[in-house]
């Protein structure tokens, strides 16, 4: 079992893994141990740079105050969009993404990120910016809202293949309305939220779902509502909770007076055509923007495999990487390569490749030879061994379940060992199965 930190560097001799990490598994009916998240603080990002625009007196984004704990959402028929707990990404509460096979690069379907409209880092000048608009959420996310206390927040028809595929725009343009609505009534610090259908769509979906849903039923709102291209309402439930309607462009921030937008991005962040590519004309640099998206993905997927249902059992099957090497016919040869040659991928590998089964507690991660040419063909009988040492702390002896009395596990606890594979989690078990000849399962586990 993997368990803890990032290993801290040290270089063992030869030798490669495939390795497979899956939830631990309860012995008493092989179900996964379920084990409660405990609450985390997300990290304070540092407050954006001063604007260097010649424009006199451009207004600054406000830097970003320490998160507060958003109230959780109820289990309502659209539910509102709740944190994980862990820096930088957020999911919909009733669709369990947390052991979604993350495709490596990508932020998962339902998910979101927050960016500076400067470079993502804070730095230099934009058109947005200038305009007022400091920030972008990069897909539909609310509770940022709460977390950096925005109070206002103007939102476009995000397309559906952001989330669970594609659908019907104006179904999509109703969820997205009473989303909104059961999202603003749950964040203490959101005070409006503004729909936006863009100027050069003539198919005005959010207006006609502002109109069905609410307008006409008067189920919602309290007072008058505009019936125009400046909509609004306030929330019966709360009179200080406005939802608004507008069309126009979601950049000119005098139509919704949000100083916070959100982005309609593609899974990888990137800026794309349509609502999306007006956005990116204004912001500072949109290469660095999507860079630091990807960055944020990449640190959430290492935090992802390292803070959630730990601790993971891994499987050692060398094997399998010979399957993965060009111009090898035959999986019984054996090739060998130094440790600090491979890195940790997470997701690296999915059942499709011949993993085992299609087991969907398990997570499908590999290792990542970072230079080929550093491989060899091992000619001899035995492949060269590995030698390294180890301190042992406890141990304890248990049957198999599903095997014969006479099949056992051996588990040591020991002292922390890093195998000194660049991203690889720490080693604090060690797990020897003995089995009968008639056992169809063998193997060692770390």
């Amino acid at each position: 079992k993997a368990v803890g930190s990032k290993p801290t560097g040290s270089t063992i001799g030869g030798g490669f893994l495939i390795i497979k990490i899956s939830k631990t598994k309860n012995a008493a009916n092989n179900q996964p141990t379920k084990k409660e998240k405990k609450p985390t603080l997300p990290k304070d990002n540092p407050p954006p740079k001063p604007n260097t625009s010649p424009t006199p007196n451009p207004p600054q984004p406000n830097p970003i105050p320490k998160p507060n704990n958003p109230p959780q959402p109820n289990n309502d028929e659209y539910p509102a969009i709740t944190a994980t707990g862990r820096e930088p990404e957020y999911r919909i509460n009733n669709i369990e993404l947390t052991h979604h096979y993350h495709t490596p690069g990508h932020l998962t379907a339902g998910s979101a990120l927050l960016t500076d409209t400067l470079d993502g880092s804070g730095n230099g000048s934009s058109i947005l910016n200038d305009k007022g608009i400091t920030h972008l959420i990069h897909a539909v996310n609310q509770p940022f809202t709460d977390r950096y206390q925005f109070e206002k927040l103007a939102i476009p028809l995000v397309g559906g293949g952001i989330f669970l595929g594609n659908c019907d725009p104006q179904k999509l343009a109703e969820g997205i309305v009473r989303g909104v609505v059961n999202q603003l009534e749950k964040c203490q610090n959101l005070k409006r939220i503004s729909l936006i259908d863009w100027d050069g769509n003539p198919n005005s979906y959010l207006l006609k779902a502002f109109e069905s849903e609410f307008m006409d039923k008067d189920e919602l709102f309290a007072g008058a509502v505009a019936r125009d291209n400046n909509a609004f309402g306030k929330l019966k439930s709360n009179p200080e909770k406005l939802l608004g309607y507008n069309k126009g462009d979601i950049c000119n921030k005098s139509i919704h007076g949000a100083s916070v937008i959100v982005n309609a991005a593609n899974t990888q962040v990137k800026f794309g055509g349509g609502i999306s590519g007006a956005v990116a004309e204004q912001v500072g640099d949109k290469k660095k923007i999507e860079a630091k998206a990807q960055e944020l993905i990449d640190n959430h997927l290492q935090e992802d495999l390292e803070e959630s249902d730990l601790p993971f059992k891994v499987e050692v099957m060398a094997w399998d990487l010979v399957n993965q090497l060009k111009n090898i016919k035959s999986g019984e040869d054996i090739f060998t390569t130094a440790a600090n040659n491979l890195q940790f991928k997470p997701n690296f590998i999915n059942s499709a490749q011949g993993m085992i089964d299609d087991d969907p507690d398990y997570y499908h991660h590999g290792l990542l030879i970072k230079d080929t040419s550093q491989i060899e063909k091992n000619t001899g009988t035995k492949p060269e061994a590995n030698k390294f040492s180890f301190k042992v702390l406890g141990s304890k002896v248990r049957e198999i379940e599903g095997y014969k009395p006479e099949n056992k596990t051996l588990e040591l606890e020991i002292a922390t060992l890093d195998l000194g594979i660049e991203g690889m989690p720490l080693i604090t078990r060690i797990f020897f199965n003995f089995l009968t000849p008639d056992s169809t399962t063998v193997g060692t586990m770390l």
